[in-house]
Order: structure tokens, then C-alpha cells, then sequence
């Protein structure tokens, strides 16, 4: 394993505690079950969601594009949304790895600019939307 991955299994092992407060298995192994309590749905549904949270600027800009992090501390962000949202979200696991990195990448702009409450406000919205079924292509 190179150190950026035992980096990134780390990170998402100590992110997934604090969201749960339990100790995870030393293997970094996650439940069966997300711990987000949203309907399924497609990556463009949550990235398009997202969007419309991030407001007009979001339209025709890219994620990077909107913050002024450097690179290092955007994909810290990324890491940590990876680990918040899309690791616990239902139907993540049927994403494409592309799609899973533009849902992470949109989601760390949200936290950037939000914080806590934006991830609140994404998941208020994604349980308001209505079910597409989970599943894209990979």
C-alpha cells in the first residue's frame, strides 16, 4: 500500500468514528449498512443537488475553480467528504469511480463554504428527492 492510501484509510477510519462514535475494526472494514439515512439514488442526482446548494456560481464552474485551497488541503476536503457522505451513502457503492470522485470533489466545495451545515442541508435535500433507483452504470 503506498503512504497516500494508508493516508486516505486513516483519515476515513477516524472521520467514520467520529461520525458514529464507535471503534471500527482495525482493518478499516465498514458495516453492511450506510450510515446515511437518504433514499437511493443516482450520483448526478447528489452532484446536481449539491450544485443547487453551492448556488449560481456553481453552474458553469468547476469544483477546484471555487475555492481558493490549495491543492493539498482541497483533496484533504475531498477525503473527508468521501468519508461524511459518500462512503455512508446508500447507493455510492453502484457509482462509477468518476462519478464517486465528482460527488466527493462537489461535497468538499459544500463543506468549504458551508461546513456542517451544508452537509445538513444536502441531506435534507437528498431525503426530499425522490428515489431513482441507486445505480448507474460503472
Amino acid at each position: 500500500m503506498s503512504r497516500e492510501t494508508d493516508h486516505d484509510d486513516g483519515v476515513r477510519r477516524l472521520v467514520r468514528g467520529w461520525l458514529d462514535g464507535s471503534p471500527r475494526p482495525e482493518d478499516g472494514a465498514c458495516p453492511d449498512t450506510p450510515a446515511l439515512d437518504v433514499p437511493p439514488t443516482d450520483a448526478h442526482t447528489v452532484i446536481a443537488t449539491v450544485r443547487d446548494l453551492l448556488g449560481p456560481q456553481a453552474r458553469h464552474a468547476t469544483p477546484h475553480g471555487l475555492t481558493g485551497l490549495t491543492d493539498r488541503r482541497f483533496a484533504d476536503l475531498r477525503l473527508l467528504a468521501e468519508a461524511m457522505v459518500l462512503d455512508e451513502h446508500p447507493s455510492a457503492p453502484g457509482w462509477s469511480a468518476a462519478e464517486r470522485h465528482e460527488a466527493a470533489c462537489w461535497t468538499a466545495v459544500l463543506i468549504e463554504r458551508q461546513g456542517d451545515d451544508g452537509v445538513e442541508r444536502l441531506l435534507d435535500a437528498l431525503r426530499r428527492t425522490p428515489r431513482t433507483g441507486g445505480v448507474t452504470r460503472r
